[in-house]
């Protein structure tokens, strides 16, 4: 079948292919036939799309239709372009090192900040930039603060982005100088790809690292900033901002999630707050990140409190394809669907770092959230999310 053209597929796809067509040609008694420049098939050649000669007969349906065998976790399929569905994809959606996610949609597109990493071949950076045109596909863009504030040393962990009159205004949590304190930095830019300048103070000083990933959110119904912060085996707190936001109104905090003795609640942190239907509700993950981390969720009527836990299971727990998912960030497509953007370790990659991973967030009658029917993480083909709406702040 000379020249048939089908759809799009990356390098990860390609390898899968030229490893399934191989396995055909062995089958199929053809033997010898491959080229020592691209170690494909003799046949299977790249011209704009991939064109398949008479040695396999592998067809574009065959490839679009066929669904991935769910026990291969080291080298799951490519994404590709769904003729009559539209656009797909599948986790990871940035395959490098990319903890601690942070999503902001801006200028039309997403920009993704994740902590101090370096991925692959690429260089160090204090806060690297990703950017997406819809969630399923991230490009390394910049390193956000390529200089840390004079009172900083070392890696910046867990940014939080937002947008106040007009700045893009980064927190971050870094250690002080001389110290192993960790304190909420801020650094702001008119560019969500920055570069992004430092505040010359912190926003809120910490004792070792018990106020790290902080988050913020703005409350439309009072018209109040908090800044919401946790780790160390220490309770989520939650704290005003001044107007500016480079400040807090006081420093006593008010608690918002206690650590327990159950599981995934002996150390809680990295919160993230939506609104829906007239109730606030707040992600957290929780124990420890590199061997028993999960996501669980809280609702309340107000941003400050009382919180009711989710009963049962975490709303995402780890699986054989990916561990220790969470620290997770929030979307919301055109069509209204929510849809969760947070790291997690792929099952036999793990020297590779924390990769990016999404999944939509489905909301029962009960008005809890409900993710991938239980399952974790996946790691088959999913459609992508429709263009999603500008939530600056």
């Amino acid at each position: 079948m000379g020249g048939q053209i089908l759809p799009r597929i990356t390098t990860q796809g390609l390898s899968r292919l030229v490893a399934t067509t191989s396995a055909a040609s062995r089958a199929a008694g053809v033997t010898g036939a491959t080229s020592t420049k691209s170690g494909l098939p003799r046949g299977l050649t790249l011209a704009g799309g991939l064109a398949l000669g008479s040695a396999v007969t592998l067809g574009a349906a065959w490839l679009v239709n066929s669904r991935p065998d769910p026990s291969d976790t080291r080298n799951p399929p490519a994404p590709l372009k769904d003729p009559v569905r539209g656009a797909s994809y599948v986790n990871p959606v940035f395959d490098g090192s990319a903890p601690d996610p942070t999503v902001i949609r801006a200028r039309g597109e997403y920009y993704a900040y994740t902590t101090s990493t370096k991925s692959g071949g690429e260089r160090y950076r204090n806060i690297p930039v990703l950017g997406s045109k819809d969630l399923s596909g991230w490009k390394m863009r910049a390193d956000a603060l390529p200089k840390l504030p004079a009172w900083a040393q070392g890696a910046v962990w867990a940014p939080h982005i937002t947008h106040h009159k007009g700045m893009y205004q980064l927190y971050f949590a870094v250690q002080e100088k001389g110290t192993n304190d960790f304190h909420v930095g801020l650094a702001t830019s008119r560019s969500p790809e920055g570069p992004f300048k430092p505040a010359p103070k912190p926003v809120l000083r910490g004792i070792d690292n018990h106020y790290i990933d902080p988050f913020v959110f703005a409350d439309r119904e009072s018209g109040r900033r908090y800044l919401y912060v946790g780790s160390g085996n220490k309770p989520i707190k939650a704290f005003e901002l001044n107007e500016a936001g480079d400040g807090v109104r006081s420093t006593r905090g008010r608690t918002q999630i206690e650590t327990t003795g159950k599981p995934y609640e002996k150390l809680v942190e990295a919160p993230w707050i939506t609104e829906r239907d007239g109730k606030y509700y707040m992600f957290y993950s929780g124990d420890d990140f590199e061997k028993h981390y999960a996501v669980r969720v809280a609702r309340s009527d107000s941003p400050l409190g009382p919180w009711e836990k989710q009963p049962g299971k975490p709303l995402l727990e780890g699986n054989r394809a990916f561990q220790e998912p969470g620290h997770n960030a929030v979307a919301t497509d055109d069509r209204g669907k929510d849809w969760m953007i947070y790291h997690a370790f792929e099952g036999g990659h793990r020297q590779e770092g924390r990769k990016l991973l999404l999944d939509r967030i489905d909301w029962g009658r009960d008005g809890w959230p409900r993710m991938t029917g239980g399952q974790g993480p996946t790691s088959t083909v999913r459609a992508v999310p429709q263009r999603a709406q500008d939530r600056p702040g």
